[in-house]
């Protein structure tokens, strides 16, 4: 596994290759050890802070919610890390841009889930398969979806949305509107409660599983208090 030493420098500079090439897989199956750490190379292509510290608190909120579920959180903690690595692939100047993006823009940063999709396939063909990383591979290319099917890439709905995405989806949109945006300042805990219970026009609860939708809420406090 000496190869991931430059991982992150691998996945940058061969975007043609592992977006457009089909990789022959090798049936390899990695030891956990190796999935943790090419989980972590992988988040370590992030170019930005601002995206690790995002993968970061998403992966600390799935720790609490699968606590809560009363499941081991040691798969999601890892897994959930990589849930925005498509975002390598595209242009840092959208992420951070200032001001609201357009139709066009938009359509272009909707690709992250694909591409993300993309790496993790390369990844599993070149270095070997696992659990963790076909759960990463799920949370990153499902968590846009929405329940009632008004999400993306694949406009899926209710349980054809991947378990994992569905929780992870809740605790992105959590952390999103709760964290300083580009464009806009923090949105205080009390607000981000009433936009993702009652909905504001962008984001409505429709677009969460119900179920986990209440499990959240219901702890609300607990994951505003892994903020500080």
């Amino acid at each position: 596994m000496n190869t991931l030493i430059n991982l992150p420098n691998l996945i940058l500079q061969n975007r043609g290759l592992i977006l457009s090439t089909e990789i022959q897989t090798l049936n390899r199956r990695l030891e956990r050890k190796q999935a943790i750490s090419l989980i972590h190379r992988l988040s370590d292509s992030f170019p930005e802070p601002g995206e690790k510290d995002h993968s970061r608190k998403v992966s600390i909120f799935s720790i609490q919610f699968y606590e809560l579920l009363g499941r081991n959180p040691g798969e999601i903690k890892n897994a959930s890390l990589l849930h925005d690595l498509g975002k390598v692939y595209v242009d840092q100047r959208l992420l951070y841009k200032p001001s609201s993006l357009t139709n066009e823009e938009f359509a272009v940063i909707q690709e992250h889930p694909n591409y993300a999709r993309k790496i993790l396939e390369y990844c599993i063909a070149r270095y070997g398969s696992h659990e963790l990383l076909t759960s990463a591979q799920r949370i990153a290319e499902f968590h846009h979806e929405r329940f009632d099917g008004t999400g993306y890439p694949n406009k899926l709905g209710g349980t054809e949305i991947p378990e994992e995405a569905r929780i992870v989806s809740i605790l992105d949109v959590f952390d999103a509107l709760i964290s300083e945006r580009p464009y806009r300042k923090a949105i205080p805990a009390e607000k981000v409660y009433e936009i993702m219970s009652k909905g504001d026009g962008r984001t409505k609860p429709e677009h969460f599983d119900p179920n986990f939708l209440k499990i959240f809420l219901k702890n609300y406090l607990k994951f505003t208090e892994l903020l500080n």
